[in-house]
């Protein structure tokens, strides 16, 4: 059991018929290194003819789609994430009048080559692209690294229950009755940065950093004593 892997033994009871509850809460948090990356790129061409605002998209989404694989990136680890096109209205002294469509395609590019992420962003944004809508990354073996969490958390309130224990008096008894896991929040992608902003860098930085995996219960024990 997870308690037992981290150095203490249960304490058995054959009689709880006067058992009183600890509640206790636990956190485990893991920090790891990511292994892959979602790279969100968008093309963005505004005219006042569909056909013409449609027809440029296209041009340069296929010279970005071009340039990508030059830096040998796999065909089906570029896809798209998201197309649309709309309408823009200018709004002067309350009267509204049309300005001209806007066409917007998103390209989703992985990779699995962090040191690279800088290297594809400025080379989508030389080839055309004028949005980098944000980064997300992720870790291979994601289960495994929130299972390591989740035993910190139940290490974490099995803890806590024992020093509550100590400072009533009163015999804890293990393992817990009960335990509830919690939710984690999801890793969404943030927005990054403007061409403006890439083009003229020799090869933007990016630093993954360390993803975090977190882990939270709710544990309830048992106890005599008291």
């Amino acid at each position: 059991m997870y308690y037992e892997q981290f150095g203490f033994q249960p304490i058995r009871e054959s009689s709880t018929g006067n058992a009183k509850e600890i509640r206790v809460t636990g956190e485990g948090i893991v920090n790891v290194q990511p292994d892959q990356a979602e790279i969100i790129v968008g093309i963005i061409t505004e005219d006042k003819e569909l056909l013409s605002a449609q027809k440029q998209n296209a041009q340069l989404t296929t010279a970005v789609i071009e340039a990508l694989l030059q830096l040998q990136i796999v065909k089906e680890q570029i896809q798209t994430s998201d197309f649309s096109i709309f309408p823009q209205y200018n709004f002067i002294d309350g009267v509204q009048t049309f300005k001209n469509y806007k066409v917007e395609h998103r390209l989703s590019v992985k990779t699995s080559n962090i040191d690279r992420i800088g290297l594809i962003v400025d080379t989508a944004v030389q080839s055309g692209a004028n949005s980098v809508v944000g980064i997300n990354f992720k870790v291979t073996e994601r289960q495994k690294y929130e299972q390591q969490a989740l035993m910190l958390a139940i290490y974490s309130a099995t803890q806590k229950a024992i020093t509550i224990a100590h400072a009533l008096r009163v015999q804890l008894l293990q393992p817990p009755v009960l335990i509830i896991e919690g939710t984690s929040a999801p890793i969404i992608p943030e927005p990054l940065y403007s061409s403006a902003m890439v083009k003229g860098v020799s090869t933007t930085p990016i630093e993954p950093g360390l993803l975090e995996m977190r882990a939270n219960i709710t544990a309830v024990f048992h106890y005599n004593g008291g």
